[in-house]
């Protein structure tokens, strides 16, 4: 009985097998899946294709090109345009984290010019230990200060606080005092008289004279008038500081009032421009730039700080000078070029306190004194009005170190660049002037604030810095760069048909009528040209750029107005 039972549900499976395949025989093939299985996924009954994982990389490039951001959250799309925008967008997102990283890695794990080193950690903790006069003057060496300074709300505020805190640390004894100002209207009378009087130490505070642009030799520009050159007044006002130097004086009585001479024999000359400063940097930059282990003594010829406008950009590309007589590019750290030797960008990489360069100035420079007090014979240079020299074809002279311009049109060359050329010229083999980035100046409250922050990240601008100036507009080319003292080169000037037009001039009503002048000459007889002129270099051609600043003709209304800018840009004709 079993075996037949047994029997009887195998044919009973047989036949419900057989009417299953014959109802899926009815099936048409026109069918779909999804007729019969509405509520299931056809992807349910397939077995997937098996699909080898991607990296972690390969991943993050998937994603990257969906939706913004997509690194995050991935979304499908169809819009190949889309798609390309969003693949863009991320990688400006990604290049902007990428930044953000690399600056606050600089200034977290290698923070520029902010571990001082131990000797001028020492000299501050000194200036600041004790109010005892002289504190910061440890050799007691004289000091020459000197400032054309005009802005009377410094002086009266952090300028003179500082400078008064700076006499101070260095020993009243120890210092004079110069300061020479002129057409800046009352209001800079009144608080250099009041600094006067806060004053303990020995000086020479001349305020409220007139310098007449009359007085000064001047050049004709294209438009046809006679204008007195920017870098000559400049020239002219700086050596007034140095008057007090001169034992016994050079000038006719009664040419600069109120001057007090003095035969002290100084160690150090310290050139202060209207700044934002802390005195115990300006110690340091005058005691601790490349002081000599074994005597402790400062040893250069000239050493400047940094100062710096808008942030972190420096300021005085107009002086600076790298060691090949390069001018900076841009003004981002490291700030020198990588052209040439690149000595001088390669020591402020390595965060050294002793900057080599041609020339600086930057707002504070220190010098040793003596070639301001010793006469050296010199090459002779365009007359002053202070000296009334009267000796123009004198090619060699006995003077001290002075300011100077340069006196060639559309050559302009800074009176403190020209001062620098001329000090390394007397030791041309035993160059000593440096740039100490350690020590930082600003011409606003806001930077000097700010400065420190911006100094601890500047490191990260290297790379912008070294590819920003290799654009053609970031640098100027300079053809007398290279010129040697006393070589014999052939230079390009600007030269008007009319001769009586050209040079620069002490011009008076009698000499123009003599020559048939008369101002404004007319456009017709303002021709000129570029011509090739052979002359003997100076050395100096490095600290020149073509162009022409000019002093406008209302100097007190400039100053009184115009917030000391009493000069304007006169463009170079073309045809270079």
């Amino acid at each position: 009985m079993d075996t037949h039972r047994s029997l009887g549900m195998e044919e009973a499976n047989t036949h419900l097998l057989a009417r299953i395949s014959s109802e899926d025989s009815r099936i048409s093939s026109s069918e779909s899946f999804s007729d019969y299985h509405d509520d299931v996924p056809e992807s349910y009954f397939y077995e997937k294709p098996h699909r080898s994982p991607k990296s972690r990389f390969g991943r993050f490039l998937s994603n990257l090109t969906y939706s913004p951001l997509g690194i995050w959250k991935r979304r499908k799309t169809k819009s190949k345009k889309l798609r390309i925008f969003s693949c863009i967008f991320n990688l400006v997102v990604l290049g902007f984290i990428i930044c953000l990283l690399w600056v606050l890695g600089n200034g977290v794990l290698r923070p520029s010019y902010s571990n001082f080193p131990q000797r001028y950690q020492e000299l501050a903790a000194l200036a600041t230990s004790s109010n005892i006069p002289g504190r910061g003057n440890p050799r007691g060496e004289k000091v020459f200060i000197a400032s054309n300074i005009i802005q009377h709300e410094l002086i009266r505020g952090p300028w003179g606080a500082s400078v008064l805190e700076l006499i101070d640390m260095l020993g009243p004894d120890n210092v004079f005092v110069s300061i020479y100002e002129n057409d800046s209207g009352p209001e800079t009378v009144q608080a250099l008289q009041w600094f006067q009087q806060q004053l303990n130490c020995e000086h020479s505070i001349v305020t409220g004279d007139h310098l007449p642009l009359s007085d000064f030799p001047t050049v004709i520009i294209p438009k046809g008038e006679p204008r007195v050159q920017r870098l000559t007044y400049l020239a002219e006002v700086r050596n007034r500081l140095l008057v007090p130097l001169d034992n016994p004086p050079v000038l006719e009585s009664g040419h600069t009032p109120s001057v007090n001479y003095t035969s002290t024999r100084f160690d150090r000359v310290l050139f202060i421009n209207d700044i934002y400063f802390n005195p115990e940097d300006a110690l340091n930059l005058l005691f601790s730039t490349n002081q000599n282990p074994t005597t402790g003594i400062a040893e250069y010829q000239g050493a400047c700080a940094l100062d710096f406008l808008r942030g972190g950009t420096l300021y005085d590309s107009f002086v600076i000078r790298d060691t090949d007589g390069y001018e900076i590019s841009t003004s981002l750290y490291p700030f020198f070029t990588a052209r040439g030797s690149a000595t001088s960008r390669d020591a402020v990489l390595a965060q050294s306190d002793t900057v080599p360069v041609r020339s600086c100035w930057s707002g504070m420079a220190a010098y040793e004194a003596t070639p301001f007090l010793q006469r050296a014979i010199v090459d002779a240079h365009p007359p002053s009005i202070l000296t009334q020299n009267t000796m123009p074809n004198t090619t060699q002279i006995e003077q001290p170190l002075r300011f100077r311009h340069e006196p060639e049109i559309f050559w302009d060359a800074s009176e403190c660049c020209l001062l620098n050329a001329d000090l390394l010229a007397r030791t041309p083999d035993s160059p000593k002037m440096f740039v100490n980035p350690y020590i930082r100046v600003a011409y606003d409250l806001s930077t000097w604030r700010w400065q420190p922050r911006f100094q601890r990240f500047e490191r990260a601008y290297t790379p912008l810095q070294w590819f920003a100036e290799w654009f053609p507009a970031g640098w100027e080319h300079n053809p007398r760069r290279t010129q040697n003292p006393r070589e014999t080169v052939t230079v390009q000037t600007w030269t008007y048909e009319n001769s009586a037009l050209n040079g620069e001039h002490n011009r008076n009503a009698s000499m123009d009528a003599e020559n048939g002048l008369s101002w404004p000459m007319p456009e017709e007889q303002m021709a000129g040209h570029w011509q090739k002129v052979e002359k003997v270099a100076r050395g100096d051609g490095y600290c020149g750029k073509r162009g022409l600043m000019v002093m406008l003709t209302d100097l007190q209304k400039a100053n009184r107005d115009g917030g000391g800018r009493n000069w304007e840009l006169v463009k170079a004709p073309k045809g270079l």
